[in-house]
């Protein structure tokens, strides 16, 4: 690919490509969450729904939360992939915007501002590790080095949780 036009086409294809795992993270994260969300509020409709039989609410509840666990374990796993894809695909971004000599490290004395900032060539199994923090990571305060993508995996992360607590804390309490 030494041509400029085809550095340029691969350029833009690369760019495109950026913006559809951007646009699948974005959409993954809103559907996952509103599916959560909604499951989540119909478990406590039906926790306090008094015109069921406690072992109907029961069933339901653990049901649902079954299914709540399951979509949160799923948004999760599908988030982190496709942060990872994203990452590639950014990286290879920076690459070809390298190749095509888009990219200079120091402005020149007349600019006030380079054309690019200064971009690394990352190592490709660096550029998968750093795509997505731990478990660990996530729930650890303090909150303020996460970024959009890791509150979206720690809000799976909590709602999972949650779903486990409200089978327990509705096993312990309806049968009364």
């Amino acid at each position: 690919m030494s041509d400029n036009s085809e550095l340029l086409k691969h350029l833009e294809v690369t760019s495109q490509r950026v913006r559809h795992h951007h646009n699948a993270l974005w959409e993954e994260e809103k559907h996952y969450s509103w599916w959560v969300y909604i499951i989540f509020a119909g478990l406590i409709l039906v926790y306090t729904n008094q015109h069921l039989c406690w072992w109907h609410q029961l069933a339901i509840i653990v049901g649902a939360s079954l299914l709540g666990l399951y979509l949160s374990y799923s948004g999760y796993r599908i988030i982190r992939r496709e942060g990872v894809f994203f990452s590639q695909e950014l990286e290879i971004y920076k690459r070809a915007q390298i190749s095509c000599n888009l990219q200079r490290n120091m402005p020149s004395p007349n600019e006030k501002h380079p054309l690019l900032p200064k971009m690394e060539v990352k190592d490709w199994e660096d550029v998968k590790s750093a795509a997505n923090k731990s478990w660990r990571e996530l729930v650890r305060p303090p909150f303020g080095n996460l970024g959009i993508r890791d509150f979206f995996q720690l809000n799976f992360i909590i709602t999972g949780v949650l779903f486990i607590v409200m089978v327990i804390f509705s096993a312990v309490t309806l049968p009364q």
